[in-house]
């Protein structure tokens, strides 16, 4: 502040020269923005509001209008929030997002969910959708074709045209069914000891994965675990814990 009754008589373009070699590093800053939106897109998102803001609102106004779109921002986060897939990073016990990590390696079989906000009524929808994104299917739909398969499974046995044995593994008569378990002792499902075996009492074991001997076209389902990484979330309402329920059974 001393020095600058030295600087007045210099001409505007002068100090405007000085101004912006002293924040030369400031401006270098702007190289920066695409690794930050790749990052996280919602603070760099911030970083070009507040910094044009600034410049055309002032720097008072502009960091005011900054702070009033960074909370805008957090209810938006809330409200829609990012639901991610997890894998192993090779040889350690890290996990990252295998959208913004290479080579990483995601257990056979498993899926591993991470929600990124408190769930509560207003996202819980979010929740649904990105955990039916990253399995690839729809449970609901999936258990509405198998319910509709075993309907039609136990008509073919109650009409004799599939066979129950003992153990609860059907297969068609006279066809090797390669929609069933195969048994290790094969026996004749329709000899005496098996006479007698209701229809109801036994469990039918079906490989879903497998050709059915029905036309129902039922998804095929590769995972059998889902894992929850909820170390983000800070809160659950009512609804969301209903919904987690629902999910878990």
């Amino acid at each position: 502040m001393a020095l600058g009754r030295l600087l007045e008589p210099l001409q505007k373009s002068v100090l405007a020269a000085i101004c912006i070699a002293n924040l030369k590093g400031m401006f270098w800053q702007v190289r920066d923005v695409p690794k930050l939106w790749r990052e996280n897109k919602w603070d760099s998102l911030i970083w070009v509001f507040t910094c044009i803001a600034a410049i055309i609102l002032g720097l008072d106004l502009g960091l005011l209008a900054g702070l009033v779109f960074g909370l805008l921002t957090v209810v938006l986060r809330v409200q829609f929030p990012s639901c991610s897939s997890l894998g192993n990073v090779p040889s350690t016990d890290l996990y990252k997002n295998v959208k913004l990590y290479k080579n990483l390696v995601e257990p056979e079989g498993v899926k591993i969910v991470r929600f990124s906000s408190g769930i509560f009524y207003g996202n819980v929808e979010g929740l649904k959708n990105g955990i039916k994104r990253i399995v690839g299917f729809d449970s609901v739909k999936v258990f509405t074709k198998r319910t509709k398969a075993l309907r039609k499974i136990q008509k073919l046995i109650k009409k004799g045209q599939l066979q129950t044995t003992k153990n609860g593994v059907i297969s068609p008569v006279g066809v090797d069914n390669l929609g069933y378990e195969s048994e290790d002792d094969p026996e004749d499902p329709r000899g005496p000891e098996n006479n007698g075996i209701e229809t109801k009492e036994v469990e039918i074991q079906v490989d879903w994965n497998s050709e059915l001997p029905v036309k129902v076209s039922v998804p095929r389902v590769s995972i059998h675990s889902i894992i929850f990484d909820f170390s983000q979330i800070t809160f659950l309402d009512v609804v969301a814990v209903k919904v987690l329920k629902l999910v878990n059974s």
